[in-house]
């Protein structure tokens, strides 16, 4: 994996904890880039996403981890600048905590408003092990 940029730093870290607007670009099988549109959250220093564990993705992440997220503002007129975040991704399974509506909502509240009963159908497929986290831990980061 080429990465640009540098050690993640606190300017960083406040954008990653302010802008929810991923695309996660993962390698195909033959090695090109594919982006999934994703909302992800800053959570104890890694972006994280729900997402289904028989997703393309996941098993594309399984077979390699390298990743990079490309984070942008909900809103273009806060400066309109772009974050990219390299690092490896890990597939969790399991716990649904940290995708509970209220706890996303304390963490970062994204600007659209999401169901109840969307909400509770997330929290249920992953308690059942439908739904697994992917977690991202930088490695290097950059405004473009």
């Amino acid at each position: 994996m080429t990465t640009r940029g540098g050690a993640l730093a606190p300017e960083h870290e406040a954008f990653l904890a302010h802008n929810r607007k991923v695309f996660l670009l993962v390698r195909s099988e033959d090695g090109t880039a594919v982006a999934y549109p994703m909302t992800g959250a800053w959570i104890d220093g890694a972006l994280e996403f729900s997402t289904y564990r028989k997703s393309v993705k996941v098993r594309r992440i399984a077979r390699d981890d390298r990743v990079c997220c490309v984070v942008t503002p909900w809103d273009w007129r806060d400066g309109g600048r772009v974050l990219l975040v390299w690092g490896h991704c890990q597939i969790r399974g399991g716990s649904g905590h940290r995708w509970d509506s209220s706890r996303m909502d304390a963490v970062a509240p994204a600007p659209i408003d999401v169901p109840p009963q969307i909400r509770a159908n997330v929290a249920a497929r992953t308690a059942d092990g439908k739904r697994v986290t992917l977690r991202v831990e930088p490695i290097a980061a950059v405004f473009v």
